[in-house]
């Protein structure tokens, strides 16, 4: 599977029983249904969202991208609880975080 943001090669990342992917290249994160809430607690996502966060913010400029499992237009998401947060989400498949998007997003859960 490639990354719908640099086209980079998608790694299977496991934590406890889920397995999500996260790009070789700008370490973004895909999600399937279910399994970002699964995994939103602040030290999973310290776990697995790795990576350059500025680097995330550059890929914010990209707003336009392919679900990674239909191909079809994910839709954006932009500003939770005044965050500087922006992802993709694809409501039959799953949500794609640039790198540090996850992080915001999962602290943004239990506020």
């Amino acid at each position: 599977m490639k990354c719908s943001k640099c086209e980079s090669t998608m790694e299977e990342v496991r934590c406890h029983d889920i397995v999500i992917d996260r790009c070789h290249g700008c370490h973004g994160l895909w999600f399937d249904i279910g399994e970002a809430k699964a995994m939103s607690e602040e030290w999973i996502a310290a776990l697995i969202d790795i990576g350059d966060a500025a680097v995330g913010e550059q890929h914010d400029l990209i707003d336009t991208i392919g679900c990674l499992r239909c191909g079809l237009e994910m839709r954006r998401f932009l500003d939770i609880e005044g965050a500087m947060l922006q992802y993709e989400q694809r409501d039959q498949h799953g949500k794609f975080f640039d790198v540090g998007e996850f992080t915001l997003w999962a602290e943004s859960q239990y506020l």
